[in-house]
């Protein structure tokens, strides 16, 4: 489940993705299948839109501006959330460990992957 979250963080740290405030994209559905889709939006940082697919049980959101995207993600089952941007710094364990119950869905920052995480590159 690592490896899935992992690789969504960076296919859409890549892809394109048009909001302005931290949006869900997968909400942890019991079975794999399509994301929220996302329209293009030339006034921010990706220009290209996705329907972006979900493994089961993540949960990704993803937040931007003109100059900069961030995305975060966890397993409902899982300990940690995952957060990353184009900042630089890599897909790192963002924020507090999740509650012995799972995680919750995530909220997503543009400059720094995970909402409440410290600043890429810190």
């Amino acid at each position: 489940m690592k490896k899935t979250i992992l690789a969504g963080l960076f296919v859409l740290g890549f892809c394109g993705f048009a909001q302005a405030a931290s949006t869900a994209v997968c909400a942890g559905p019991l079975t794999a299948g399509p994301g929220t889709a996302i329209a293009a939006d030339e006034a921010l940082f990706v220009k290209v839109a996705i329907a972006p697919k979900c493994s089961a049980n993540v949960q990704l959101a993803y937040d931007q501006d003109a100059t900069t995207f961030g995305v975060c993600a966890n397993s409902k089952k899982g300990k940690n959330s995952f957060g990353g941007t184009t900042e630089g710094g890599g897909v790192s364990a963002q924020g507090d460990a999740c509650p012995s119950t799972g995680c919750v869905a995530p909220t997503a920052a543009a400059a720094t992957g995970c909402a409440g995480a410290a600043p890429a590159g810190t």
